[in-house]
């Protein structure tokens, strides 16, 4: 037969065993949640250094065409002297460069011509607005790009006109691609209607994945 003794002391060997067990998973789930929200902020903190690291590299790589677009000199040429001398022009971040007229019809600099005033950001544009377009289907290549667009405004201060170009999706994906989290993660990104921009597939980008 056990003893009282023995008892107390199984009991109190249990006892001391469950309290431990339970400080040792309270302790463990606090230390979890004070990491979750240590990522969370790290990763909010990154997403915003990021997104205004990319924005400013675009905007900035567009200041050439913005200094075109503004001067007396190129608003006193026609149209297809403007698009000849955007033809001269060569950018890291953008190609595809056309003149839009006031109509909306883009000309490009291989000769081609589409109307594209029904488009978001060339309406925009012909309002005064630097836009950037979402993703969409090019008219000229059949494939998902995102344009830059900017005003041409005429010595008048009217809008004559506007500067368009195609970002070039490989130099941002590059940009993108050294952003990821620690060994294995990387970033997204997603334009204002949903559809990937770069989450590190090349496909999903082309194929427009929502």
């Amino acid at each position: 037969m056990i003893s009282i003794r023995t008892k107390m002391a199984i009991y109190f060997s249990l006892s001391i065993l469950t309290i431990t067990m339970t400080l040792t998973i309270v302790a463990y789930l606090i230390f979890k949640s004070l990491m979750i929200d240590e990522l969370e902020q790290s990763l909010e903190m990154m997403t915003v250094e990021s997104s205004e690291l990319i924005g400013k590299i675009l905007k900035s790589n567009l200041m050439p065409l913005s200094h075109l677009a503004s001067s007396n000199r190129f608003n006193s040429l026609s149209i297809k002297e403007q698009v000849a001398l955007i033809s001269d022009i060569n950018l890291s971040f953008y190609e595809g460069l056309a003149i839009v007229d006031s109509k909306g019809l883009a000309h490009y600099i291989d000769g081609t011509v589409f109307d594209l005033s029904h488009r978001e950001y060339v309406r925009a544009v012909l309002k005064g607005d630097t836009y950037y377009s979402d993703l969409l289907i090019s008219r000229k290549l059949k494939i998902p790009v995102i344009m830059g667009a900017i005003p041409i405004i005429n010595q008048k201060g009217d809008i004559a006109g506007a500067i368009i170009a195609r970002l070039k999706m490989e130099e941002v994906n590059d940009l993108i691609y050294q952003r990821g989290y620690g060994e294995s993660g990387f970033a997204y990104i997603i334009d204002g209607s949903g559809y990937f921009i770069y989450n590190g597939d090349e496909r999903s980008f082309k194929e427009g994945l929502n």
